[in-house]
């Protein structure tokens, strides 16, 4: 004898039938993705998983077209997450896969975090105070050790922390590098017209290499108040002269060629003109 099916038995009929073709499309069209090489073999794996799993537990929504309805989790036999998509507060969406985690940040931009195998963050690529760039963390994952970003003033910036998190040097792309020390204070600089000065530690410069306005090398000495002291370049003539301040004039040796009285410049000597 045959019991007359229900209208419950048939709607549990066509909604199984309906997970069916939904997943035969999805493989479909997972397999015509692979071989175009839009996404690793991995990535298909980890899909058809989510999909299984969303099958399995009823999370596919007919009416929208076998799209898989967020939150959900993906568990090995032992139950330890594989795979989770979620959305927070505001409704920014993050795929998380074991250690790493990308998504949307508050910010609005994308991101990217990978943990250390302590749970601790080491990496993060993404936005920051209005500027995108990768930054790396000690073991902790509370103090930043480097981060290459975007500059305000324009191009890229280096940032290379000691162990306390304080930053010892920056790069920039403007041609700049600085040297710090820890108390925060730069203590030399490089610039990209030739110039490398010395800073001392109440930040005032006191040593200067650069290159003189015509051409050629210049070097200065300056007390700690940033007077020079001791200068060193090229004369219009062609000739070197080292000056040490202040300048005297009197007394016989100012009658020595090439010596300033009394002693305070020492210069070159081009010999006379032949006529």
């Amino acid at each position: 004898m045959t019991l007359p099916r229900t209208d419950s038995d048939s709607n549990i009929r066509e909604q199984v039938e309906k997970l069916a073709h939904e997943l035969r499309n999805t493989q479909r069209e997972l397999e015509r993705v692979r071989l175009e090489r839009r996404v690793s073999p991995m990535i298909v794996l980890l899909l058809v998983i989510a999909l299984g799993a969303a099958l399995a537990t009823g999370s596919v929504d007919a009416q929208t077209s076998g799209r898989i309805v967020a939150p959900f989790t993906v568990v090995d036999k032992t139950g330890r997450e594989l795979l989770s998509v979620v959305t927070n507060d505001a409704g920014n969406p993050s795929l998380r896969v074991g250690l790493v985690t990308l998504g949307t940040g508050a910010s609005g931009g994308g991101f990217v975090a990978v943990q250390r195998p302590n749970g601790n963050i080491a990496l993060a690529l993404g936005q920051r105070d209005g500027s995108f760039g990768l930054r790396v963390f000690d073991i902790t994952g509370d103090k930043e050790l480097g981060r290459v970003s975007e500059a305000k003033a324009g191009g890229a910036v280096f940032v290379a922390n000691d162990n306390a998190g304080k930053t010892r040097m920056l790069m920039s792309g403007t041609g700049e590098l600085h040297a710090v020390d820890a108390s925060g204070t730069t203590r030399a600089t490089m610039t990209a017209d030739g110039a490398f000065s010395i800073r001392n530690k109440g930040g005032t410069t006191v040593a200067k290499l650069a290159e003189s306005s015509g051409g050629a090398g210049q070097f200065q000495l300056a007390n700690s108040g940033g007077d020079a002291v001791v200068e060193a370049g090229l004369l219009s003539t062609g000739a070197g002269v080292v000056r040490a301040y202040p300048l005297g004039l009197g007394g016989p040796a100012g009658n020595l060629v090439g010596v300033g009285a009394p002693g305070t410049f020492i210069m070159g000597f081009l010999g006379s003109t032949k006529k």
